[in-house]
């Protein structure tokens, strides 16, 4: 089976972390740690799902992220969902 996979992207004040799962059980972690996040719930932030053939592609976006705060953020909801690469 395939594990969770991770791609970021960023540019001047805009950082993204798509999160690709697999399978369902996948699906279910990564909403059960986004859902657990109260600091994704502001303006500057968009979430994102879309679905490539089984895949589901789950995209956190940061606009306007001044202090950077999107990489602690990122790193942390990797943690939780044991993804130690980033493409």
């Amino acid at each position: 089976m395939r594990e969770i996979e991770a791609i970021h992207h960023s540019e001047e004040r805009y950082s993204s972390l798509t999160l690709v799962a697999f399978t369902e059980d996948q699906k279910s972690q990564i909403q059960e740690v986004l859902n657990t996040r109260q600091d994704l719930n502001r303006e500057n932030i968009q979430i994102s799902e879309s679905k490539v053939d089984e895949m589901l592609e789950t995209t956190i976006e940061y606009h306007d992220d001044y202090d950077k705060e999107s990489g602690i953020v990122f790193d942390q909801i990797m943690k939780k969902l044991k993804v130690e690469v980033c493409d």
